[in-house]
């Protein structure tokens, strides 16, 4: 990096699917709605060049295909929380945890993977994240 490339200006896109997105260093950041929830969600994509078309595509899949997911990514979160916090009971999964971020990682990089980031109503410090690998859950939860 230069002197004058701390000077740059930002890139900045307007993606049809994932709506303004900023360049900051190798990720791009934005918001767009999460239709399955008709919730505001941070957009995080990591990448060095900008995003093409895949990534709404990618997007749109992971849209249509949460609400199959939905079921055994709440029951993943919770299976982790009766493991560090017994006596937590979650009695309802939708109103209790908010998708706070989705994260698509570098599309030309296999197996294509995101991240979903939710927010928890029982824990405002922390934020619970399950990683989807070629569209496929994995069992593992990132609590941060």
């Amino acid at each position: 990096m230069g002197l004058f490339d701390l000077f740059k200006k930002p890139k900045q896109i307007d993606d049809p699917v994932l709506g303004s997105l900023k360049e900051n260093g190798s990720t791009w950041r934005g918001s767009a709605v999460f239709r399955p929830t008709g919730s505001q969600v941070e957009i995080i994509i990591s990448s060095s060049k900008v995003p093409g078309e895949e990534y709404g595509v990618f997007y749109r899949t992971v849209e249509s295909r949460y609400g199959q997911m939905m079921p055994e990514i709440s029951a993943i979160i919770q299976e982790y929380i009766r493991g560090h916090q017994a006596d937590l009971v979650i009695q309802d999964f939708s109103k209790e945890f908010a998708i706070s971020s989705i994260h698509i990682d570098d599309l030309d990089i296999k197996p294509e993977e995101c991240d979903i980031s939710y927010d928890t109503v029982h824990d405002e410090l922390h934020t619970f994240t399950v990683t989807i690998s070629d569209m496929k859950l994995q069992r593992e939860v990132i609590h941060h």
